[in-house]
């Protein structure tokens, strides 16, 4: 499939990195449940942006990899919206993957450079 021409403008992301994605006919549930399937591999700490995240009140969203589920599942309850219905954003400077949704309906996972290392407590002893 050939993505629209608004996904062939997105510098550095190639236009055959995209996937179809949607947002519109499927069930929350169900698009939460594939995005979280494409997260399985991020680790540590997470920056998350999504559309609400440029309302005054809110900002990025700061999450461990290990608490994503939960994070998206209630995300409706603890902030006041639905999570995915529009673009976002999820980077984990320990991996160096970023996950991309662009609200045409697209979803691309970019594998960039580690920025970040996590220790664990036993090596700190």
């Amino acid at each position: 499939m050939v993505p629209p021409p608004a996904v062939d403008r997105i510098a550095g992301i190639p236009p055959e990195s995209w996937e179809p994605f949607d947002l519109e006919e499927r069930e929350a549930d169900a698009i939460e449940d594939d995005l979280l399937a494409r997260c399985a591999d991020l680790r540590g700490p997470l920056i998350v942006v999504n559309d609400l995240s440029f309302d005054l009140d809110q900002g990025p969203y700061f999450v461990d990899a290990t608490r994503l589920p939960e994070f998206v599942k209630t995300f409706d309850v603890r902030v006041r919206d639905y999570f995915m219905h529009a673009s976002l954003f999820v980077v984990s400077p320990v991996t160096g993957i970023v996950i991309i949704v662009q609200d045409d309906g697209y979803i691309a996972k970019v594998q960039g450079r580690s920025v970040m290392a996590v220790r664990c407590a036993s090596e700190e002893e």
